[in-house]
């Protein structure tokens, strides 16, 4: 691990060489979350036809469902680049990231 670290700070300290100041612009940077989908009810949805006397609804706190997806997003040092949501079942693997950084 240590081999691989000093092998790309060499790397970042040959490109800061090579492009001066203008080095830190040229990074990006990613992270990834999962996002998960809610099926909220609306108030009106909520609301049905009941005696004034018949005892109120008990609200419970909405759990995420089942709906799940992985999002990655990519930004500079100016604002937010890229955002890509993983479709479902699809591997998340090296061969996704290099495909997006090459669309980068």
């Amino acid at each position: 691990m240590k081999t691989v670290t000093l092998e790309a700070c060499k790397q970042l300290l040959t490109r800061y060489e090579s492009k001066g100041n203008d080095f830190p612009y040229s990074i990006f940077t990613a992270d990834e979350i999962w996002v998960y989908h809610y099926d909220l009810e609306l108030r009106s949805q909520s609301l049905g036809y009941h005696h004034s006397t018949s005892p109120r609804k008990k609200k419970f706190r909405t759990q995420p469902s089942a709906g799940s997806c992985m999002l990655t997003v990519f930004w500079d040092y100016r604002c937010l680049t890229w955002q890509e949501y993983m479709i479902k079942g699809k591997k998340i693997n090296s061969m996704n990231y290099v495909k997006t950084l090459k669309w980068l």
